[in-house]
């Protein structure tokens, strides 16, 4: 029988015997219960009654399959409670993806490696007194890490340009806090020094 998800309207194909039963909407995870009337019509189930596990029938990829057997009678129990330490990590995972993903952590670490490098280079110039030549090497210091921070916070590799396009407006501040904090502190760092 063919019946549609009420939350985000998704077309699927559900085997007869799972009329009744419950379910999870392979597309945008809504729980559904799988009507009795729906094997008639595919337009005649009633769009506020949920659904069992079901197959996509449109030619986009298929969502996943997910078991019925464990879903609870209430919807507000669908929701299993995270331990604190799986809580921090859902967070960090969220605003920080690149984290997560090896080869983006890699070549982020290598990019702070690089950064690092370049700003003691301008560190060592400014010592030496060649202003002018340790402005540029430290902005590409400042590149370099401003490269690590969009890799870490998109999640994806990429150059900074195309990266920085993909910021949402509160990952722009965090781009931005993450990226001016470590300059303030050298800067405060090197005043005390010279005090």
């Amino acid at each position: 029988m063919n019946i549609r998800c009420p939350e985000c309207g998704q077309e699927f194909e559900v085997a007869d015997h799972l009329a009744g039963k419950k379910g999870r909407c392979g597309a945008c995870n809504a729980v559904f219960r799988i009507p009795e009337a729906a094997a008639d019509s595919s337009e005649d189930y009633g769009l506020d009654i949920p659904f069992e596990t079901v197959v996509q029938t449109r030619p986009v990829a298929p969502p996943p399959f997910r078991a019925a057997r464990d879903i609870p009678d209430r919807p507000d129990e669908v929701e299993t409670e995270l331990s604190p330490g799986l809580k921090i990590l859902q967070f960090i995972a969220y605003w920080l993806p690149g984290l997560f993903r090896p080869k983006v952590l890699v070549f982020g670490a290598l990019c702070c490696i690089a950064a690092v490098v370049l700003f003691g280079m301008a560190m060592f110039f400014m010592r030496l007194g060649a202003l002018l030549v340790a402005a540029p090497v430290g902005g590409f210091g400042l590149i370099c890490y401003g490269q690590a921070l969009a890799m870490v916070l998109t999640g994806e590799m990429g150059f900074l340009s195309s990266l920085l396009a993909e910021l949402n407006s509160t990952r722009w501040l965090l781009f931005f806090f993450a990226l001016f904090t470590p300059i303030l502190l050298l800067i405060l760092w090197l005043s005390h020094m010279r005090a």
